[in-house]
């Protein structure tokens, strides 16, 4: 038994140092605006992320939409019109999730942010590995959700 977990943990290791060595690549990270809710999680947050999915034009999506929509959620911290945030710990670490719906030029957009904070070396070692998965899965996610959220609304509809 010993052998078969040292395998895995070998296997996730080098998968993890590889993701890590190829950098950002997969996950658009982007500066996040002083007025957002999120911001204050993000000051100081250990890793930050985040990528947006455009909305399809005429679509009239609101954030109770992207509630429903959204599959990663946690316990509710703060609500705006145009933003939500959850938060949720996770062995040794904290970590928030904000969902945005942001506009400019004429386009809008849906907005996935993650802010982890570690609380021990423990959350630093969960995190080593679970960072792989995250770095793939949130452009993925925010597609995803976007696209949940639009077909809850159809374009056009109040």
């Amino acid at each position: 038994m010993v052998p078969v977990f040292l395998t895995v943990v070998a296997v996730v290791g080098v998968i993890s140092l590889w993701v890590a060595a190829r950098g950002p690549r997969d996950v658009r990270v982007r500066d996040v605006r002083s007025d957002r809710l999120v911001a204050q999680y993000v000051e100081g947050a250990d890793y930050v992320d985040n990528d947006g999915a455009e909305l399809p034009t005429g679509s009239s999506v609101t954030i109770a939409d992207v509630e429903r929509a959204a599959i990663q959620k946690g316990h509710l911290l703060a609500t705006s019109d145009s933003e939500v945030v959850y938060t949720d710990h996770a062995p040794g670490l904290t970590f928030h999730v904000a969902y945005a719906l942001l506009e400019s030029d004429g386009r809008r957009e849906l907005e996935f942010t993650t802010a982890v904070h570690y609380s021990s070396r423990v959350g630093r070692i969960y995190f080593f590995f679970v960072r792989p998965v995250h770095r793939l899965s949130l452009p993925w996610l925010t597609r995803w959700t976007a696209r949940r959220a639009t077909s809850a609304r159809p374009p056009g509809e109040s």
